[in-house]
């Protein structure tokens, strides 16, 4: 093997572009050094422990793999490679020695990615490169941030996501180039009010910890535009001031505790997906608001009874999602047409009992509605309106009869009403010609009209828990592919 190595090292020395991985190697030879023309080198899934000194010589390598290997130290030589920008060193076993300090005297290194490598301690050494710039040391098992993060004064991205953080230090608002920060799957149950120094820091993620609050001085933050604290399931509160941040996009807040969508939120001009899902103890969507250009709302599962009167003003909003409220059709506010954007509707498991007839009549660009579980008696004819749709969800309601009106659809592709009191479906359904996905479960039709067969993009069909005669039982057992021949035949 290592003759063969040598030799294929040899005949790559004048390539850009050299791969040497999945060779089983678990050294690499001298002979490295000859690759003096390589700008890229892959060295992943081999069994190296270490990299030779000679490395050090490849003074034209920008960018170097050595990911999925077995390797535990690194050369003082690491240093000498004088053009190398990216060094990507995930899932070894680098715990084993501390980071040798030479990392740091990397002339031009840029990115660093020290991912899935067990460590329990910050590489310090890392702290004083003046270069570094990205920062990867997410899957390992560090349980503290060094005080000594401020002298990281070249860091543009860190991603501790997935270690044992329990806090941060207020050092790390000493961080002042910090733009992006993921602190994902740690054990944090508080930030420090430093964090407010970080004026250019554009991406916060600290989803899935245990966040109890978050500090006033995030508000300060003055260049944010995505902040994600979903699944920080102690989070009780968030401060006001987040509403002064101008440059916010994207907020994600879901699967937490809080209980107030904060009126000064209004002032978040750039923002445009918003979602609060799952804050239960959340009973009312500010009127201030609905002056702002959100194109997704997620306010599933929260506590509200009724939208504000304002709430149609959000004419850019294209997906809204308001499943597992208590908003009774009277909960709607006026105008609702006004929403000419809007393309996905969810308002299943909300006591609506009536279908609103003007978002059906004027909203015929709507491609998604869900009125599952919304007590519905009837579906009524206009929903023929909404030339767009391509989906249709109407289980668990006390539907007796599907409109004609609904075989107008020509662009549906998935009609649910499963869980409903249907006795038949009507004959024309075959004129969906783009119906891919049927569910009628759990109704009372006996029988299934001939021309399903005409629907030839039909692949999945459930007709379970209904008292089916035609097609027989021994027919709807063997599935879609057995049903829409057995019509087929009986034209």
């Amino acid at each position: 093997m290592g003759n063969d190595i040598a030799k294929e090292i040899a005949a790559h020395k004048h390539d850009p572009h050299v791969n040497l991985s999945r060779r089983a190697l678990a050294e690499l030879p001298k002979q490295v050094k000859q690759l003096n023309e390589c700008v890229s080198l892959d060295l992943r899934y081999n069994d190296l422990h270490t990299l030779p000194a000679e490395i050090g010589e490849l003074h034209g390598v920008k960018r170097m793999n050595c990911s999925d290997n077995a390797i535990s130290e690194l050369p003082g030589e690491i240093a000498d490679m004088q053009s190398l920008e990216t060094l990507i060193l995930a899932n070894n076993r680098l715990f084993l020695n501390p980071l040798h300090p030479a990392i740091a005297r990397c002339p031009n290194l840029l990115d660093l990615d020290l991912s899935s490598n067990q460590l329990e301690e910050f590489p310090t050494a890392v702290l004083h490169s003046r270069t570094l710039q990205r920062l990867i040391l997410a899957n390992n098992h560090i349980t503290t941030i060094p005080d000594d993060i401020a002298e990281a004064v070249s860091i543009v991205d860190i991603d501790l996501s997935q270690n044992k953080l329990k806090s941060i230090p207020d050092a790390i608002g000493g961080c002042r180039d910090l733009e992006a920060l993921n602190l994902t799957r740690n054990e944090i149950t508080s930030l420090p009010e430093g964090i407010g120094r970080l004026l250019r820091l554009k991406e916060l993620l600290v989803s899935t910890n245990k966040l109890e609050a978050l500090p006033e001085s995030l508000g300060n933050c003055r260049s944010l535009e995505v902040l994600r604290v979903d699944t920080n399931i102690d989070l009780r509160s968030w401060p006001a001031s987040l509403g002064g941040l101008k440059r916010l996009r994207i907020v994600d807040a879901s699967g937490c505790n809080l209980s107030v969508i904060h009126a000064e939120f209004g002032g978040m001009a750039a923002l445009k997906e918003f979602n609060v899902e799952g804050n239960r103890l959340i009973s009312e969507f500010p009127n201030t608001m609905c002056g702002l250009k959100i194109s997704k709302l997620n306010l599933i599962s929260l506590g509200l009874t009724a939208l504000p009167q304002d709430f149609a003003s959000l004419t850019t909003l294209s997906t809204l999602d308001l499943a597992k409220n208590q908003i009774a059709f009277e909960g709607l506010p006026p105008a609702m047409e006004n929403l000419q954007a809007l393309t996905h509707l969810n308002m299943a498991s909300n006591p609506l009992h009536t279908v609103p007839l003007d978002l059906l009549r004027s909203l015929p660009q709507l491609s998604k509605i869900s009125f599952a579980s919304c007590s519905l008696n009837e579906l009524p004819t206009e929903i023929a309106s909404v030339l767009g749709l391509t989906k249709l969800v109407l289980d668990s309601n006390f539907l007796l009869q599907l409109p004609d009106a609904v075989c107008e659809l020509v662009n549906l592709e998935h009609l649910s009403v499963a869980g409903n009191q249907l006795t038949k479906l009507p004959e024309a359904l075959g004129r969906l010609s783009k119906l891919e996905y049927l569910s009628i479960s759990r109704n009372g039709v006996s029988a299934l009209p001939v021309s399903l067969c005409d629907c030839p993009r039909l692949r999945t069909l459930f007709v379970d828990d209904n008292p089916m005669v035609f097609p027989p039982p021994d027919v709807v057992l063997n599935g879609t592919e057995a049903v829409l021949p057995w019509l087929r035949a009986r034209r």
